[in-house]
């Protein structure tokens, strides 16, 4: 079997559902899972935002370009950056309004962007290299 069966076996949105399930746990609970052993230097939570975010739009890029209203890259590409932006922008927001413990900070969304735009740039230069 090829690799192309096997990933449409994976339910449609599956991957976006679990990152986003993963970014509201390791930023809205008050005390996730293994964040006492993250090795502290001044802005690990930049760098772990960045990941997170970069993660999410991995996740989108796949779920969006499986959907059947797929019309081309650029639109998936757009579509993907724009909503991971925006879900970090929410994500924010509810850190401000939902938690004690936390705050919702632009540096924070700006570190989200980053990681989604550094997904993008390397998607669009290996489509460019890939590309028939």
């Amino acid at each position: 079997m090829d690799t192309q069966h096997h990933l449409a076996k994976i339910p449609r949105w599956l991957a976006t559902t679990l990152v986003v399930a993963a970014i509201l746990y390791a930023t809205i609970a008050p005390h996730p899972a293994g964040a006492d052993e993250l090795p502290m230097f001044p802005g690990v939570d930049k760098v772990v935002h960045f990941i997170m975010f970069a993660t999410l739009a991995v996740a989108l890029l796949f779920d969006l370009s499986r959907s059947k209203k797929a019309t081309s890259a650029g639109r998936v590409m757009a579509v993907a950056g724009v909503a991971a932006i925006l879900f970090g922008a929410v994500d924010e927001l509810l850190q401000e309004c939902l938690t004690d413990n936390r705050s919702g900070e632009a540096l924070d969304w700006l570190a989200d962007a980053g990681g989604v735009t550094a997904v993008l740039l390397i998607f669009s230069a290996w489509r460019q290299r890939h590309q028939p």
